[in-house]
């Protein structure tokens, strides 16, 4: 796995305290024009479950930094080459992804991007043998795995979807990947990306549908 790779996220926050980080031209300047927001993950060297996130958005003399960058926790096993992102595997996909859609528990969020709110009816399928793998249903599925969206802890209370292996789906190469609240700073997630919720909100209230953002995991 490489140990230099830098992802965009479209999504959370730095608190104060955090140097502001340098434009990574050889990402951003790659980019779409229709892409205005980009959230970027540096992923730390000597941490394989660890990262560095910055927010950017294009204006009239390029790439600007909008937030300070902050800490965020990745995949338990670190980041997946290119290709190499499997159902349960615990490592975060490589790539550059859209990021469209926001859920949470609260009835209503202060973001731009569409957002829903989920409840106990709420699920993402993540078995690879179902038609419905990788996606949200209502009402329990009758498959043999899937995930609640209103949890009984705080991870999903504010959220992301990344939309990894969404358009089109492929069986088993990977499932409910999100930019959610991290349980901690010294933790790891199943393959998401994960910040505080402090940086989760601040980062949704900047995402505009409007804008296209986007996340990239390792290199686009």
């Amino acid at each position: 796995m490489k140990t230099h790779n830098t992802f965009i996220v479209v999504f959370l926050l730095c608190l104060g305290g955090c140097a502001t980080p340098l434009p990574p031209a050889n990402v951003l300047g790659s980019l779409e024009t229709d892409i205005q927001q980009a959230v970027v993950v540096e992923a730390d060297p000597q941490h394989q479950t660890k990262a560095k996130v910055s927010a950017w958005q294009r204006g009239e003399n390029g790439w600007e930094a909008v937030f300070p960058s902050m800490n965020s926790v990745i995949g338990r096993n670190g980041l997946a080459s290119a290709g190499e992102k499997r159902e349960g595997d615990g490592r975060t996909p490589s790539g550059l992804f859209r990021l469209e859609r926001a859920f949470g528990y609260p009835a209503a969020v202060n973001t731009k991007l569409a957002y829903a709110q989920v409840g106990v009816d709420d699920f993402w399928v993540d078995d690879p043998a179902s038609e419905q793998y990788n996606t949200w249903v209502k009402g329990t599925p009758q498959v043999n795995s899937f995930e609640r969206l209103k949890r009984d802890d705080h991870l999903y209370k504010y959220a992301a979807v990344i939309e990894y292996n969404t358009r089109p789906v492929v069986a088993g190469n990977g499932s409910a990947i999100f930019l959610h609240v991290w349980r901690g700073a010294d933790s790891s997630t199943a393959g998401c990306v994960a910040l505080s919720q402090r940086n989760v909100k601040r980062l949704l209230k900047w995402l505009d549908g409007a804008k296209h953002p986007v996340i990239v995991l390792g290199d686009p």
